[in-house]
């Protein structure tokens, strides 16, 4: 029996009867054993109390079978109660694939630790995750033990998956950023050419007399017109302003798209049927915006119906409704469809079924938030082996402006007027020059703006039409020059620009409030520029008030 004392020491008594019938007493202080028993449970406790408020899953297993001896209570919380009662429990069982056990067995027994091993092990609802090993191999009661704990990367794979496509979004923003500084220098070498091409054109059209000139002419013209749609569509789809709303007739969108895509269309074997009503109004909107999302929606329609054989058909067609004051617009395809489990997740950012190198998952997202801020919807219907519809709803412009038949451009018939041209291309400069001309004006033509502004100190000129981008003397300093020496010019100046991409000569355009066309022009944009600038000049002074 043992007994504890009052001064705290502890003894062993036992008794034994002798032969002769006594009894022997004997007497041991076991203190020293108490305390380290006590000692010894205290440690006990204080292992476990850690184990078991361990944030990390921990678990000890037999190393020869994967016999589980403990677990703690954050390993049952991601995996499950591995230990049922009575019955035994191996860890082998949470692997998705026994191989890697195999692998992470040989690498422990090779090293006596392992850190970092990532493996595929099953949660207690039967679903893999990705988990993170560090374990130690160690002695205990004679057998080989594993003291193991696993950290749950999901959320971390989840993270750098997201890191990953956002490095994938900004890349292709860069790339965008890059093509739209290519295509201002590019549109600026090509409109030049395009638009001496189609003056040109246009000029030998209304001049020849032989109808087979006539013909070629008209040719040539309507070339040169698809080239400058295109160039033009190109700038609108780089263009990087804040959005512009007024009245847009979604037919010129789909022509402007088609004009893009006409060639790859063609090339595929596709089919396009528009069944656009011109009854159908304008709508309220960014062109340059609406233009992306009908852009977009083509792309993945071309594509998609690059996976079926021919025949390939798109079917754009609109429809108003008048009462609810919407005009919808759907494009159809042929493809293959979208299986129904992801079409709700299609306009998802990143979210994409192409293969690597072909898709980002931003187009769609970007349509659908173009949509969503002209107040309006877009929808996919899609049944496999049954084609995708895309359909856009927008509200249609209610704008006075709409309502009210179109202006008609300004008349420049009238008396002649004097005119200086400034382009440092010879050719504009000349066939601006045959343009006015055949008008029965005057027309001077400069090749710089310091030449132009030796002009101006010597002649009168009713109007100045400029080029924004010259070497030396360009648009915006001629302009400031005449804002010292000859303010009284600056209303009978006006801006051609093949340039309007670049942030510079749109902030400029935007300071001055001056008219400006965009090369490549038409003979009709000239000459109104040009008759909208007499107009104004040539008003008459407000008389005296009556009174």
């Amino acid at each position: 029996m043992e007994f504890q004392q009052a001064d705290g020491r502890w003894f062993q008594f036992s008794n034994q009867p002798t032969r002769q019938g006594g009894i022997v007493v004997t007497r041991s202080d076991i203190t020293s054993r108490k305390e380290m028993e006590r000692a010894l449970r205290e440690s006990e406790n204080l292992v476990r109390s850690i184990l078991e408020a361990a944030p990390v899953p921990v678990a000890m297993v037999r190393a020869e079978d994967g016999l589980v001896i403990y677990e703690s209570p954050a390993s049952r919380k991601i995996f499950g109660r591995l230990q049922q009662s009575g019955e035994p429990s191996y860890i082998s069982d949470l692997y998705v694939n026994p191989d890697d056990r195999r692998r992470y067995l040989a690498l422990l027994r090779e090293k006596g630790t392992v850190e970092g091993f990532e493996v595929q092990l099953r949660r207690y609802d039967g679903q893999p995750i990705w988990a993170s090993l560090t374990a130690s191999l160690i002695e205990y009661q004679g057998e080989e033990m594993i003291v193991a704990s696993a950290y749950d990367l999901t959320e971390q794979r989840a993270a750098e998956a997201q890191m990953a496509r956002q490095r994938d979004a900004l890349y292709q923003s860069e790339k965008l950023s890059a093509l739209g500084s290519l295509l201002a220098g590019v549109a600026h070498e090509l409109n030049n050419p395009l638009s001496v091409v189609v003056g040109h054109a246009q000029l030998l059209k209304e001049t020849a007399g032989d109808q087979r000139i006539v013909e070629r002419a008209t040719k040539i013209g309507n070339a040169a017109d698809r080239c400058s749609r295109i160039v033009k569509s190109f700038l609108a789809m780089a263009r990087q302003r804040p959005p512009e709303r007024r009245a847009v007739d979604l037919r010129d969108i789909v022509q402007a798209t088609l004009d893009v895509t006409a060639y790859s269309l063609r090339t595929a074997n596709i089919e396009v049927r528009m069944e656009l009503d011109a009854a159908v109004p304008p709508v309220w909107g960014d062109s340059d915006q609406l233009n992306q999302v009908v852009t977009n929606i083509i792309v993945n329609a071309q594509q998609a119906m690059m996976e079926v054989a021919t025949p390939r058909v798109l079917t754009i067609r609109d429809v108003y409704d008048a009462a609810a004051g919407k005009v919808t617009l759907t494009i159809a395809d042929t493809g293959p469809g979208i299986p129904e489990e992801i079409q709700s997740r299609i306009f998802e950012p990143f979210f994409t079924t192409k293969d690597i190198g072909e898709g980002t998952g931003v187009g769609l997202a970007v349509s659908h938030r173009i949509v969503e801020l002209h107040e309006g919807r877009i929808r996919v219907d899609s049944a496999l082996g049954k084609g995708t519809t895309f359909t856009v709803t927008l509200p249609v412009s209610t704008a006075a402006a709409v309502q009210a038949p179109r202006a008609a451009a300004p008349d420049s018939a009238g008396p002649a007027a004097s005119i200086l041209i400034i382009d440092d291309e010879p050719e504009v400069a000349q066939m601006l020059a045959d343009i006015l001309a055949a008008q029965g004006h005057r027309v001077v033509t400069a090749g710089s703006g310091q030449k132009a502004l030796r002009l101006i100190e010597g002649e009168r000129f009713d109007v100045i039409l400029s080029d924004v981008r010259m070497p030396e003397l360009d648009g915006p300093s001629l302009y400031a020059t005449l804002e010292r020496t000859e303010p009284g010019l600056l209303k009978r100046t006006a801006f051609v620009s093949g340039d309007t991409l670049s942030p510079s000569a749109r902030v400029f355009l935007q300071r001055v409030q001056r008219p400006f066309i965009e090369k490549p022009f038409t003979l009709e944009e000239v000459r109104a520029l040009v008759g909208r600038i007499l107009n104004e000049t040539r008003q008459p002074p407000p008389g005296p008030r009556a009174g």
